[in-house]
């Protein structure tokens, strides 16, 4: 679409806006190549949503707002209403919005005072069984400063102090559980898409921590599933000496890991030969079940839908793990639905609990 690319580049090229096609990318959740498609006009339809989302970045006024989302063939278009009331259940996968994260008060606070100082940003090591919520938890820091009030729960945030929120940070996300995530190289090229940073190859550690330097924001990189990225051969032993380093003094204190794993650091490190001071440097935060108040919250957000009797059987066989909480409310709400009497839905429930026999049995 020649005259949609044409106003969008004007626009990016315009200093007060944005600093680069990289950059407007990141603020509006693209991959950079799809930024560059719509530079180059070869997107026919491009997605209304993303394009409603850049002209708010962009800061157009109202009569640039009009043209630009005419000229993408968008001007009609109504955006997506907000999450719904009912934040739950989540089968099978981590929460995508805040609104979804009940609990995990002990959690936060202790993020919040890794965070909350005065001289440098402190890492922090989140440890917990497989889907104990730690992906959860991540994607909750990463977007709670981004997300409108009216989109989260009355009682939110919780587990910071006054309603603190991470606004004075920026967030790139490292997911081990990527495959390709496996060299160096890869992981600052990600990081630096993800700021909006375009550096000239070959660069090394020594650029890349200058990089994170001169940002305006201190950075956190958000690395999930450490353990992974640990079995990577060319992740080796130097590279996790040289994460050492620029987690200290390397970029000046303006830069905090948070890394998630299902066992200690130190015996995962071990375990691929790998060991290094690195694995030392961490506030270690473990993620056990929700207490039985916080899962009751959780419940109550469904508007009373379950009887007491059935609240107080899916906490005693969930153990209060929100992922086992989630199966048997889901299991629930489709009895009801399909206006069952029996307890049938009891039976699917543990049938579906039953793979997660660890979470029940676990022990800090």
């Amino acid at each position: 679409m020649p005259y949609f690319s044409e106003l969008l580049k004007k626009y990016v090229k315009t200093e007060r806006r944005v600093k680069s096609a990289n950059h407007l990318a990141k603020e509006i959740g693209m991959a950079a190549t799809g930024v560059t498609k719509w530079l180059n006009g070869d997107v026919v339809h491009p997605n209304c949503e993303k394009v409603l989302q850049c002209a708010n970045v962009l800061n157009l006024t109202p009569t640039e707002r009009d043209e630009f989302l005419k000229a993408a063939n968008c001007k009609d278009f109504k955006p997506s209403p907000p999450p719904p009331e009912e934040p739950i259940p989540v089968i099978g996968i981590p929460i995508y919005h805040p609104c979804q994260l009940f609990g995990r008060e002990d959690a936060l606070r202790r993020i919040y005072g890794a965070w909350h100082q005065e001289m440098a940003l402190q890492n922090v090591a989140i440890i917990g069984p497989r889907h104990s919520g730690k992906t959860s938890l991540l994607n909750y820091l990463k977007k709670i400063a981004c997300v409108p009030k009216t989109q989260l729960r009355s009682d939110q945030p919780k587990g910071w102090l006054d309603g603190w929120l991470p606004h004075r940070f920026q967030f790139a996300e490292i997911d081990f559980k990527d495959k390709q995530i496996n060299t160096p190289l890869h992981i600052m090229d990600n990081v630096l898409e993800q700021l909006g940073v375009t550096l000239t190859k070959p660069f090394d550690l020594f650029d890349f921590s200058n990089v994170l330097k001169q940002q305006q924001k201190p950075t956190v990189i958000l690395m999930d599933d450490i353990g992974d990225g640990l079995k990577a051969s060319k992740l080796d032993a130097t590279f996790w000496q040289q994460m050492r380093f620029l987690a200290g003094s390397g970029a000046g204190g303006r830069l905090g890991l948070v890394v998630t794993a299902h066992d200690s650091l130190d015996k995962l490190a071990q375990a691929q030969d790998k060991s290094s001071p690195f694995f030392g440097i961490f506030n270690t935060v473990y993620l056990e079940p929700l207490t039985e108040k916080e899962a009751s919250e959780m419940l109550a957000s469904l508007q009373n839908l379950f009887e007491s009797k059935d609240i107080e059987w899916m906490l005693e066989q969930s153990h209060c793990w929100p992922a086992l909480l989630q199966i048997l409310c889901n299991e629930r709400i489709l009895a009801l639905k399909e206006n069952k009497t029996d307890d049938s839905w009891k039976t699917e429930g543990l049938k579906r609990l039953a793979q997660y026999q660890y979470l029940q049995e676990f022990k800090l």
